[in-house]
């Protein structure tokens, strides 16, 4: 999705709390995410990340938004420069915490556990590697940096299309897709660490999303939709 801001066309992401009774939309440019009721589309709060640069264009951007299962916590990934995962309390707006991935480049997907005790970020690292890290939730303020797990290794990711990240609540682990730069991208099994299938579906213009249960993906282009089993 994507709308009009005042330094160019905006990219939107959309987030629903697993209960349904909650969406998160963030803005790219704007770097806000705004969590709505989702019967009355009344807002119910909006988080920023603080800026550490006066100009417009050296300002956070968000990449990527999720809410816990009840909508009570949001996370998002914010980037400037500097890639971390801010998450907030949606009824008093409060910053429980902030964590900065060890050697995150790019984010493509975030994911809380289903009891809410971990939030998965899925991504590129520095070097180029598809993979994820698992952040714990228990702490306050800021949470020392947490090392990756490679999932797919040479897997280059330059501000590709989203991928998506689901927590199934009978899995062990998320499963996560990671658009390649090259026409390709992989889903990935975190329970078992293994590679479910690679996909010629790389495209900016275009949509992706996991089910729920993490079992199809379905890609959506200018030619309509298709539903990859996985």
């Amino acid at each position: 999705m994507a709308r009009r801001a005042r330094h160019g066309r905006d990219r939107l992401r959309l987030a629903f709390s697993a209960d349904g009774s909650r969406l998160a939309v963030a803005s790219h440019l704007l770097g806000r995410v705004t969590v709505l009721d989702a019967t009355t589309g009344e807002t119910i709060r909006e988080v920023t990340e603080p800026a550490r640069h006066a100009e417009h264009w050296r300002r956070p951007r968000v990449d990527m938004t999720a809410l816990d299962a009840t909508g009570d916590r949001v996370a998002f990934g914010a980037r400037d420069g500097l890639s971390r995962v801010p998450v907030h309390d949606v009824t008093t707006g409060k910053p429980l915490l902030r964590v900065g991935p060890a050697g995150l480049r790019q984010i493509t997907g975030l994911a809380f556990a289903p009891d809410g005790t971990r939030l998965a970020v899925a991504g590129s690292t520095e070097d180029g590697h598809a993979a994820l890290w698992t952040l714990p939730l228990t702490g306050d303020g800021e949470v020392p940096p947490v090392a990756p797990r490679i999932a797919v290794r040479d897997l280059a990711m330059h501000d590709q299309p989203d991928g998506t990240l689901v927590w199934p609540v009978a899995s062990e682990g998320p499963r996560a897709y990671f658009p390649g730069s090259h026409g390709w991208g992989a889903v990935w099994d975190a329970a078992t660490g293994a590679v479910l299938a690679h996909l010629p579906f790389g495209r900016s213009d275009a949509g992706v999303a996991l089910a729920p249960d993490g079992w199809a993906l379905v890609t959506v282009t200018q030619y309509g939709a298709r539903r990859w089993p996985l």
